[in-house]
């Protein structure tokens, strides 16, 4: 037998999708409405985070999660959404100040 390779045919068809870099960021869908109804800018930067088992498991297909998404955006217009940038604050960079690289 030789060796896997990829089909052309499925180029293009699926892909890994996002991967979070910190669970901080992932928020229930309560949290999130929550943060939503709180002020409603909140929305622009709120995503729903869909895996496989949202897809193949919910008839709906609604998202079990969350994740905050400051896009590529700098810190200053980040600190503009203060209830979601006050979440990132607490919970993702202490765990990126003391995981070592």
């Amino acid at each position: 037998m030789g060796k896997p390779r990829p089909l052309k045919s499925n180029s293009g068809k699926s892909f890994q999708g996002s991967i979070v870099l910190g669970k901080g960021f992932i928020l229930t869908p309560a949290e999130a409405f929550a943060l939503i109804n709180k002020d409603p800018r909140n929305k622009e930067v709120l995503y729903p985070y869909l895996n496989g088992d949202d897809l193949n498991n919910s008839p709906t297909q609604d998202p079990s999660r969350w994740v905050i998404n400051f896009l590529d955006w700098s810190e200053e217009k980040a600190r503009s959404y203060p209830d979601c940038f006050d979440i990132v604050e607490r919970l993702v960079k202490p765990e990126r100040f003391y995981t070592e690289r």
